[in-house]
């Protein structure tokens, strides 16, 4: 792959008092030189948050800028081209700078001090593509990115690389009512229930409205106490 990423709308990242989480999963398929997982910036050494592949090498890469100065570290042999779950935090402190932590399929792999990121808005903010015209593209796969606007505990980070073992997701955010956990347990609308696309009325892009009468989704067979545990989650 020579040319294709995403970008990410225009933000101010360094707005959070709260600190900011990044977490992603990654599968590397690829050889190329300083590939962005992602970037964060405006630019060539212009404010810069990245999560990169140092040179061609093993090492897991971690970046942030104010203006042209930049703080890393390197973690060394953690570069994976199997599934891989990243957690960032960043916890502010005296500024310009902050405690970052790094786990690593749920384990804490490394603390340490480095700048927080600059509290501008940052245009160039790409998945899998540097703003260095002689970096390489990343090859390869890209999940459940998130980002949080507040450093997420260790707990929570077990939490979020254990998040494979959901089994149904909604989310409603596309025009259907799929699954979005990957399990393929689609739910069967009755009725004719609508996706809500008002902001004031969802907690993101979208939610289900329901008319108080006829209106129902139903969700597939399935069997809920084959576990030790269960837990359920929603917004209403």
């Amino acid at each position: 792959v020579s040319s294709q990423y995403a970008t990410l709308p225009s933000y101010n990242f360094g707005t959070h008092s709260q600190g900011i989480t990044i977490a992603l999963w990654y599968k590397d398929d690829g050889s190329g030189n300083w590939v962005r997982i992602l970037q964060l910036g405006n630019g060539q050494s212009s404010d810069n948050v990245h999560i990169i592949r140092k040179d061609a090498t093993s090492t897991l890469g971690f970046r942030v800028y104010q203006g042209s100065t930049v703080n890393w570290l390197d973690l060394e042999n953690t570069w994976s081209s199997s599934w891989q779950h990243i957690v960032w935090t960043m916890t502010k402190t005296t500024s310009p700078n902050s405690i970052w932590k790094v786990y690593i399929d749920g384990q804490l792999r490394s603390e340490s001090e480095g700048y927080y990121p600059a509290d501008k808005t940052l245009a160039e903010n790409y998945l899998g593509k540097s703003s260095w015209p002689n970096d390489g593209y990343f090859k390869g796969w890209l999940d459940s990115i998130k980002i949080f606007g507040r450093a997420v505990t260790a707990e929570e980070a077990v939490a979020l690389y254990r998040g494979s073992a959901v089994t149904h997701s909604y989310t409603f955010d596309s025009t259907s009512i799929q699954d979005s956990s990957g399990n393929q347990r689609d739910l069967t609308a009755v009725g004719s229930p609508s996706l809500d696309t008002t902001a004031a009325n969802c907690k993101s892009h979208r939610c289900l409205l329901l008319d108080g009468s006829s209106q129902y989704v139903q969700l597939p067979a399935f069997n809920f106490g084959q576990w030790d545990g269960l837990t359920f989650s929603g917004w209403w």
